[in-house]
């Protein structure tokens, strides 16, 4: 009865029952399983969140080259400005200054057609007095050319003033009616004196 009852009690050294040893060796059998799962659970974790911080450095190191490259931008942009505002006060300057060229323009235009207008009605002045003038007038420029004849000098001399402008004393010495008068005026119409010239009975000049 005694060696029965220690059959039936018998156990190992861990204080696990004999008859128990098979289920609690599958149960660590199991555990190890579970152990060995977990673990490579957690080394596929560990790669994967090894894999997802490598992606996040390379996410930063991307933003950051574009973060530099807007800077880079940014700076480009706004050298561009400062270029863009010096240009457009240069051309602000530049038309300012033609406007005012053009203004002195426009006046000195004023002042020469002005100029212009009064030398026209002088000249019309004179020609009207050459026109008008009593007694016979010659004009010559200072190259010594005639250059104008009034219409009294016309009906003195019997001449055309469109064969005769231009000429010098020289050449008008070639016409008859006129040399006496270019003997006394002489080719560089120097000095002259009151001399009276006879053209014709009761036609007397004084020169």
């Amino acid at each position: 009865m005694r060696k029965n009852l220690n059959k039936k009690t018998k156990k190992t050294k861990l204080g696990i029952n004999v008859k128990e040893l098979p289920e609690v060796i599958e149960r660590r059998e199991k555990e190890r399983e579970e152990l060995e799962r977990i673990a490579k659970l957690l080394v596929r974790r560990d790669l994967e969140l090894l894999e997802i911080r490598e992606k996040r450095e390379k996410e930063i190191e991307e933003l950051d080259r574009i973060a530099k490259m807007l800077v880079r931008r940014d700076f480009e942009l706004s050298e561009i400005q400062t270029r863009r505002e010096a240009e457009l006060k240069e051309l602000e300057k530049r038309t300012k200054e033609l406007n005012e060229s053009r203004k002195s323009l426009m006046n000195i235009l004023e002042d020469v057609e002005t100029a212009r207008a009064e030398a026209e009605e002088e000249r019309d002045k004179t020609l009207a007095i050459i026109e008008n003038f009593p007694e016979g007038l010659l004009l010559f420029n200072e190259k010594n050319n005639l250059s104008s004849i009034n219409p009294k000098t016309q009906d003195f001399f019997k001449i055309e003033v469109k064969e005769l402008i231009g000429k010098n004393i020289r050449e008008l010495r070639k016409i008859s009616s006129l040399a006496p008068l270019m003997e006394i005026l002489g080719e560089e119409l120097k000095g002259i004196y009151q001399k009276e010239l006879k053209l014709r009975e009761g036609l007397v000049l004084e020169d």
